[in-house]
């Protein structure tokens, strides 16, 4: 990949923060926190639905009152940012009525945006989509990270007496090596550990499948820390390598409880993975039950066919 395009993940110039209005606190946290650390410009952008009814009292019958709801997202939106612009950060507030997915890839377009946050919520077993459909269409359309803020997630960093930690749950693939990248640059950042997970079936025969795995791991370690451009070898972060068993979302929030890691990083996501999201995959379960916040990088095969698939259907 692109020195620059990577840089440009780990510098960016505007985060776009996608809030809705509830448990605005820790998802503002974390952006103050980022565009701190960047020097980043902030978007906190809402999107009112297109049918907005509220209770008429007098009249016994909900009335359609867009304009009301969107005054109202200005008043939650204006404190946050006047906050922020109070500690020197760069901050605008966006409020739009639409399609809540498509009106956040339209303002991703227009503000060029370099990283999403966005807060997640558990909706439960009978919940159809991963964390709603804005998330889910969201993480499969756009090519840059997304920051996701689940309902269990810590947002303290680690004290001086702990060793920070940054973990890469990886599934050794091509793809992977972009991931990582950014990981190791990451954990550099943050002078943190960075662990490369990869969770091997109950099934796998443990001697043959953990020694290959390892073997791949290690080069795949060695190969981010090489090709650290501009850097030298010798400032690459502290990297470990990790071969475990059992169910991959069990085991990912297990090592990043266990490691107390203030950061997982899925690297990047292929179209067959991207396109189940919903249910008992991982990374539904991993997004919700994470300790920490969750970075996903969707690669560009995705996006792409994503935005087939978007064209196809505004064609019919």
């Amino acid at each position: 990949m692109k020195h620059s395009e990577l840089q440009r993940w780990m510098h960016p110039a505007v985060i776009l923060v996608a809030m809705d209005l509830r448990d605005n606190q820790r998802l503002m946290a974390l952006a103050l926190q980022q565009a701190r650390e960047t020097g980043a410009r902030l978007i906190l952008f809402h999107v009112v639905a297109s049918e907005v009814s509220f209770p008429n009292e007098a009249m016994g019958f909900p009335f359609y009152d867009l304009s009301g709801a969107m005054r109202q997202a200005r008043a939650v939106l204006l404190p946050l940012c006047q906050a922020a612009r109070a500690q020197k950060i760069r901050c605008d507030v966006v409020v739009r009525e639409g399609n809540p997915a498509m009106q956040i890839l339209d303002a991703v377009r227009q503000f060029h945006v370099c990283r999403i946050l966005l807060g997640t919520r558990n909706r439960g077993r009978f919940s159809k989509l991963l964390l709603g459909s804005v998330a889910d269409q969201v993480l499969r359309s756009v090519q840059i990270p997304v920051m996701t803020v689940g309902p269990e997630a810590y947002l303290e960093m680690a004290t001086d007496n702990q060793k920070r930690v940054v973990l890469l749950a990886t599934n050794l693939r091509e793809t992977s090596r972009t991931g990582a990248a950014l990981a190791c640059r990451i954990a550099r950042a943050r002078k943190a550990r960075l662990v490369i997970l990869y969770v091997l079936p109950d099934s796998a025969k443990r001697s043959s499948d953990e020694i290959n795995a390892l073997r791949e791991l290690n080069v795949l370690a060695s190969s981010i820390c090489e090709n650290c451009e501009g850097e030298e070898p010798a400032s690459c972060t502290d990297v470990e390598v990790s071969v475990t068993h059992g169910h991959p979302c069990e085991r990912i929030l297990e090592v990043a409880e266990d490691l107390h890691v203030e950061l997982i990083i899925l690297g990047t996501m292929r179209p067959a993975a991207m396109r189940h999201l919903t249910n008992d995959h991982t990374l539904h379960k991993v997004l919700t039950h994470a300790p920490c916040p969750v970075l996903t990088l969707c690669n560009a095969a995705t996006v792409a066919e994503q935005t087939k698939d978007r064209e196809l259907q505004h064609a019919g």
